[in-house]
């Protein structure tokens, strides 16, 4: 009879992951980098595998079951208020909630704990990629959780073996909030061993001609912006000829006069039009580049019942300078002052855009950079 094999635990973090190895009594931790892993994001699915498939040949890992839990830094939660007690307010916390979460395909679950009720959001692409890249390995996924329901903290360095042990105690209880319900555990990939191999091979099929096809565009795109840029230069070529070809016509002295002095006086004005649109301008204009970078940041911004800033106006103009992953957050805390912090992600651009929006609440309004913040952006608004 076959020996069944002590399940893991693996527990991701924003930078780091740890892998606790049940038949070897031992914990293996590796750093996220942020070209894999990046704003809540994983942006090298490739290379996500790869890190996996290398502890596992590593430390020669065998297939078995696996629990994973997601760190409270890589989820967005809220408390909710009893159902039975405050129902209206559960739903509208629960609803304002969900439009506020900055993930393109959020997965929420309501989970009731000992003492609270809570909702957790979780970026479904996240899971579900990290799910099926780990199911593409052989391993079985059984159990996914927040660390919001391990009924112990787990400490910022890491998840150790000891507390990897409570978990497989606790398995049956954590099953109880598992965010891998019996129809996606069915819907995701099964290993590769299990596949249909004329599944493999049309993919295969598929793969190979939408490569064709991105040649055959590529082809055509070259030659139309070749054939573009030919275009250009002939009427360019004819442009110059045309002014070459024009007389320029005499002007009576008396009229060069007032032209000169004409032209001082708009000379004069354009310095200082151009001198009020410079300081009219809070921000240059967006190339791709920046609204790309801009979208990726997590901003969170806390307001006081009595805050005079306009929160729809704030996040009206955020949005408009690229900052579209906005969440706000009411606070009970007194906020004397207007107060920005960043974390070290942000661009130094970025931050001098923050300034020059801010400022235009308060003058004397700065940003600060900080390690360990909840977000990219904190923004807290005063009374």
């Amino acid at each position: 009879m076959a020996k069944t094999l002590a399940p893991l635990v693996l527990f991701f973090d924003r930078r780091k992951v740890d892998l606790y190895i049940g038949d070897q009594d031992k914990t293996v931790s590796w750093q996220m980098p942020s070209t894999i892993f990046h704003h809540l994001e994983i942006q090298d699915g490739r290379a996500f595998r790869k890190l996996f498939e290398d502890i596992i040949f590593a430390n020669k890992i065998k297939p078995t079951k696996i629990i994973v839990i997601f760190s409270q830094n890589i989820v967005f939660a809220i408390d909710l208020p009893d159902s039975a007690v405050e129902p209206d307010k559960r739903e509208q916390l629960l609803t304002q909630f969900k439009e506020q979460i900055p993930f393109a395909s959020p997965f929420v679950k309501e989970v009731k704990l000992d003492k609270k009720d809570m909702a957790i959001a979780l970026n479904r692409d996240v899971f579900e990629l990290m799910v099926t890249q780990l199911k593409g390995l052989g391993f079985d996924v059984s159990t996914l959780v927040t660390s919001h329901i391990v009924p112990f903290e787990i400490p910022p360095s890491g998840m150790t073996s000891v507390q990897a042990q409570e978990c497989i105690k606790e398995w049956a209880k954590l099953e109880l909030h598992d965010f891998l319900e019996p129809e996606q555990k069915k819907s995701l990939l099964v290993s590769r061993d299990q596949q249909d191999p004329k599944d493999r091979n049309r993919i295969f099929l598929y793969l190979g001609l939408f490569v064709v096809m991105l040649v055959i565009l590529g082809v055509v795109l070259f030659g139309y912006l070749q054939q573009n840029a030919k275009d250009k230069a002939a009427v360019e070529a004819a442009k110059a000829t045309l002014m070459q070809q024009q007389q320029p016509e005499e002007v009576p002295n008396s009229e060069k006069s007032n032209q000169v002095v004409g032209s001082s006086n708009r000379g004069t004005q354009a310095g200082v039009n151009d001198s009020q649109t410079e300081e009219a301008s809070v921000v240059p204009s967006l190339n791709p580049e920046q609204l790309l970078e801009r979208s990726e940041y997590t901003v969170v911004i806390y307001q006081s019942a009595k805050s005079r800033i306009s929160i729809t106006e704030l996040n009206s103009k955020l949005n408009e300078l690229g900052f579209t992953a906005v969440v706000q957050k009411p606070t009970s805390s007194v906020i004397k002052s207007l107060e920005i912090t960043t974390d070290s992600d942000v661009s130094a651009e970025s931050r001098k855009v923050l300034r020059l929006l801010m400022q235009t609440y308060d003058v004397e309004a700065s940003v600060k950079t900080v390690t360990g913040s909840e977000a990219n952006i904190v923004i807290r608004l005063p009374e």
